[in-house]
């Protein structure tokens, strides 16, 4: 494994742009009743909310990384039941702030065992104000999914943790493992004008040894200037490495990108951005040996290190509605990811969008289709395309009790191989929400 020390420090002294909004979150605070001495601040609430969900699941087109008597792929379908949960903490204090979200389910099929499991998710973010212009903060977040449909959607406070790899993004249904810890610092030079510096790193980890894990540090530097009320620019400088945990193989990634950001309206909102990257990848592949070399030791092929420079456009897109009981997200994303398993180092797609609609005061709905594409910068392995659509619904009986259903499906081609994979989720059940419960602990 080769890292370059250099390199490494200044990915970690720098930022990603959309942290220098970190610490808006918590909301405005409330004084509650207390028993601190008089003359001190009084105790700010933690708020806390949550649910309790009790489903029926199906799943369809579940694939493990094994392959059955004759060779060919594994493709099962199978009913069972699932418990889920979520929890969110918050904390708005004069200088700091806390937030924690944390959910999980248990999936159990009755046929397919190998797919039943805990499915864990964790986002943690602390802020504080250290001086009028400096502000820091800390990030932790954790994933651990035995399935493509076993990752719990949860809110995150910044774009670290938002852009992290999540199950849906796998092609084979395998146990799943993401850790990342991030931190920096922001600085406000004028009331237009800020400046961001942060650095984290991420750990990948599957089950299989048949699937590339890996490790990666990664870091931004950015500046934003708000040109008027209802406009922004900025550019942003990101560096990172990628390395194999399992074999030799890394790749450092640079990328610079220019953006834009405009509220067209009281209800329409577009951010732009556009850019280039430049990834440089190293790695051991099996190439055929010289026929000559062939009769002399009857070796067909070997290992050797494989060199690669790919570069390209990077850019970013999206277009946001907001109204009185509907909601539309639409948005579009390109640039280097690592990975799904498969995959060690990918340039990737995407488009998605995302609409929701209150009919009633009772009854709400939303529905989300996207189309992702990924190619490997170090294997040749082809492209491969997934295409994915969704609907879920939610019926609130009381304050408390609420009725929920959902389906997804997704399809996974790869154009170097006959893997052509429909997968299909659906559940329906009861949800239990008491609503935001605020408590003063300290």
């Amino acid at each position: 494994m080769k890292l370059r020390t250099t390199a490494l420090c200044a990915g970690l002294l720098t930022a990603i742009p959309s942290m220098a909004q970190v610490g808006g979150f918590g909301g405005p605070s409330i004084l509650t009743r207390g028993t601190r001495p008089a003359g001190r601040e009084g105790m700010r609430p933690i708020f806390f909310s949550g649910s309790l969900d009790l489903n029926g699941i199906y799943g369809q087109g579940l694939t493990p990384p094994a392959t059955d008597d004759r060779g060919a792929l594994v493709d099962q379908d199978a009913y069972g039941g699932e418990v889920a949960w979520t929890l969110t903490a918050k904390r708005q204090a004069r200088r700091d702030s806390f937030f924690v979200s944390y959910g999980g389910n248990y999936q159990g099929y009755t046929r397919a065992t190998y797919f039943s499991g805990l499915n864990q998710m964790l986002n943690l973010t602390y802020s504080r104000q250290l001086t009028r212009r400096w502000t820091g903060f800390l990030s932790q977040s954790g994933l651990s999914a035995n399935n493509i449909f076993g990752t719990v959607p949860l809110q995150s406070t910044d774009e670290f943790s938002a852009q992290l790899p999540t199950s849906q993004s796998e092609i084979v249904d395998n146990r799943f493992l993401v850790l990342s810890s991030a931190g920096g610092l922001n600085y406000q030079r004028t009331a237009r004008m800020a400046f961001s510096f942060s650095g984290g790193f991420m750990v990948q980890q599957r089950r299989s040894e048949a699937l590339a894990s890996s490790n990666g540090i990664i870091g931004t530097a950015s500046m934003s200037y708000m040109v008027s009320r209802h406009q922004q620019i900025g550019v942003s400088y990101s560096y990172g490495t990628y390395y194999l945990r399992r074999g030799f193989g890394e790749t450092d990634i640079q990328s610079t990108m220019f953006t834009y950001g405009r509220a067209v309206s009281r209800r329409w909102f577009v951010n732009i951005g556009g850019g280039v990257y430049r990834a440089d990848s190293q790695r051991l592949r099996q190439v055929a040996v010289d026929p000559f070399i062939v009769l002399l030791t009857g070796q067909t092929s070997t290992l050797a290190v494989f060199r690669g420079i790919r570069q390209g456009f990077s850019g970013s897109g999206a277009i946001s509605g907001r109204f009185r009981r509907a909601s539309i997200d639409l948005r579009y994303q390109r640039g280097m990811s690592p990975g799904n398993g498969v995959y060690f180092i990918a340039e990737t797609e995407s488009v998605g969008a995302t609409a929701g609609y209150e009919t009633t005061r009772r009854w709400s709905i939303s529905a989300s289709a996207d189309w992702n594409r990924m190619k490997g910068v170090t294997q040749d392995l082809g492209t491969a395309t997934g295409y994915g659509a969704g609907v879920q619904t939610r019926y609130r009986l009381n304050s408390i009790l609420h009725l929920n259903g959902s389906v997804h499906l997704y399809r996974w081609n790869l154009d170097t191989s006959a893997f052509n994979r429909n997968r299909i989720q659906a559940r329906a059940g009861i949800t239990i929400s008491p609503g935001e419960i605020p408590l003063s602990l300290w």
